[in-house]
């Protein structure tokens, strides 16, 4: 008996595999370029989660080593996507508010120039900041008020922020983004 050659795919199989690869990207590529967004998305608000959580635990330290005065901001904001921190309103002559900024800084898990770039398409291009506001009882209000640009929806991202922002009333936030010292290298809101 002879064996029958082997002459491999027709050229009618190969485009019918290629066709059914074109339909299987084409279907699955927008779902999985959803996912990857929704990922960075999450990668974000983790990271402003942090933020606020670190600059709270800071700003409410009971020892108070950065001795932060009442009337101190807490300022996070975003230009072109690239999101910063500041503390304002605060004199730096002792370093204090230098080491305060610098253990926000790297407590949240950002780079230690103070800055870091959005992941997310949404976010990267945008601009906007929120503020915390440091009461005399040694608390610190983040000030729903003072969200604007990129951070306009914040709480509807998630449960978490909801239980931060309130509304302070009677201060109004630092205009200038004077700190009345030296900012250690940080990016000014």
């Amino acid at each position: 008996m002879k064996g029958k050659k082997n002459q491999g795919f027709s050229l009618v199989e190969l485009i019918v595999v290629i066709a059914i690869m074109a339909v299987l990207v084409g279907v699955l590529a927008p779902a999985y370029l959803k996912y990857v967004e929704k990922s960075r998305k999450s990668k974000d608000l983790q990271l402003i989660d942090n933020i606020v959580k670190t600059g709270t635990t800071i700003a409410t330290d009971p020892d108070n080593e950065y001795y932060i005065p009442a009337g101190a901001w807490f300022v996070v904001s975003c230009t072109s996507g690239t999101l910063s921190v500041d503390i304002t309103d605060m004199d730096d002559t002792d370093g204090h508010r230098t080491d305060a900024l610098n253990d926000w800084i790297e407590s949240s898990g950002m780079k230690t120039n103070s800055s870091v770039k959005f992941a997310s398409k949404d976010w990267k291009k945008g601009t906007g900041e929120f503020k915390g506001l440091v009461n005399p009882a040694g608390t610190i209000k983040w000030d729903i008020a003072s969200v604007s640009g990129v951070f306009t929806d914040i709480n509807s991202y998630s449960s978490n922020f909801a239980e931060y922002f309130t509304t302070v009333s009677n201060v109004a936030p630092a205009g200038n983004g004077s700190n009345n010292g030296n900012n250690g290298g940080a990016n000014n809101p």
